[in-house]
């Protein structure tokens, strides 16, 4: 099993520094052109050979997951348990709005609230979808298409090396949300997969 994460091309809102949680906004031409690079790469820098895309279904994962299938010649599926966190009164907010009227830095460090979606629901959601995948989809070679707060959180939970663009170093969680377009690989071991399978 293998399984890359990518995140969704850049947005409108991604300019602006606004958050976007589960809202549907679509990707900009900046976006699209940045999905459609890292597709170009696939036979160059990304040498691996994906046999089936997962997708969060909000609209700006599912265009990327769509240029990706087509490109590709993949089939391609939803899966929710992939969409971004949800970020309550705080969407379509900039993050300046948001530390002026509320005093938060960053989001991300949120637990619940104003119908922000708890970290414990959040975690336990990322974490049975990547069960379901473990169990579902055992001899595949997966790309995922996701958000960054989804990739994060990933990464704080598994190893993850950054694919592409390429880079010898591995991507470390921090403050710093993956950009758009780029790929990780979580780096799995047995007994966290075993972990995964037992759940």
């Amino acid at each position: 099993m293998k399984i890359h994460l990518l995140r969704h091309g850049q947005t409108d809102f991604n300019v602006q520094g606004r958050i976007q949680g589960q809202r549907n906004v679509p990707l900009n031409s900046t976006g699209r052109q940045q999905i459609e690079k890292f597709c170009d790469s696939h036979d160059g820098g990304v040498s691996e050979v994906y046999t089936i895309i997962l997708t969060s279904p909000l609209r700006r994962a599912l265009e990327s997951a769509e240029i990706c299938s087509e490109r590709f010649g993949i089939s391609m599926i939803l899966e929710s348990s992939f969409a971004e966190r949800r970020f309550g009164i705080m969407e379509g907010m900039t993050k300046q709005t948001i530390y002026s009227r509320l005093g938060i830095r960053d989001v991300e460090m949120l637990q619940e609230g104003d119908g922000v979606e708890s970290m414990v629901d959040f975690r336990e959601r990322i974490r049975d979808g990547m069960a379901f995948i473990v169990r579902q989809y055992e001899q595949e070679r997966i790309l995922i298409v996701t958000h960054g707060s989804v990739i994060r959180l990933l990464c704080e939970m598994f190893p993850c090396i950054q694919r592409w663009p390429e880079s010898s170093e591995s991507f470390t969680p921090s403050t710093e949300i993956i950009p758009n377009g780029h790929l990780v690989e979580i780096d799995f071991s047995l007994p966290l997969l075993r972990a995964l399978q037992l759940k």
